[in-house]
């Protein structure tokens, strides 16, 4: 089951992004992240379960119903609860919908994702193929530089208190202070780029 289930989102998420932020390599970190939390936490969950989450959580599935008005997460979180056998359905629901920084995750499970995808947002990797995306044109620079401007001023700030784990907030503030410096840099690229010129 495990295979499977992360064989089709590893498909959706190549052939169908969400956009360039949440793509495949995003995942590839956030299931790294939420290995290291477990093993310095020492939990005891289905890490198998786990796993499956952590590559479905930004998911877009195409086919997946979403109702008005309604976040692609909520309609993720149907769709690949109706794919887990049941005594599974209920934490991977609440995981996959409850991984967004603005929602409570119930689950040991769903608690692991929220900050191994938060701990996410730290990596210099994924601005780096957001920044590619703005230089070859397919990204617009001034939102790039505002997203950027969120995550300094709005994101960066609030996070430290959000975290479930001790090892999170060690990591956070271990990685913020060249994390910091490294976005200015990116801001400073950007507004020389051509592309912002444009």
């Amino acid at each position: 089951m495990k295979l499977q289930l992360i064989s089709q989102a590893q498909k959706l998420l190549i052939d169908n992004p969400q956009d360039p932020m949440h793509g495949i390599t995003h995942h590839y970190r956030v299931v790294g992240l939420a290995k290291q939390i477990v093993e310095a936490e020492q939990l005891h969950l289905d890490k198998n379960l786990l796993e499956v989450v952590c590559w479905w959580h930004d998911v877009h599935v195409p086919e997946a119903e979403q109702k008005d008005g309604e976040r692609i997460v909520a309609a993720t979180a149907r769709f690949l609860q109706n794919l887990l056998p049941g005594e599974l359905q209920k934490v991977g629901y609440d995981a996959v919908a409850n991984h967004e920084f603005g929602s409570t995750p119930e689950t040991l499970v769903g608690k692991v994702l929220q900050d191994a995808d938060k701990l996410e947002i730290l990596s210099e990797p994924r601005v780096d193929e957001a920044v590619d995306n703005v230089l070859a044109g397919n990204l617009d620079a001034q939102k790039m530089l505002q997203t950027l401007d969120d995550l300094k001023t709005g994101w960066l700030p609030k996070m430290l208190d959000r975290y479930h784990f001790k090892f999170s907030k060690e990591y956070h503030q271990q990685k913020l202070p060249g994390f910091l410096g490294y976005l200015d840099s990116v801001r400073l690229k950007i507004e020389n780029s051509t592309v912002v010129g444009a």
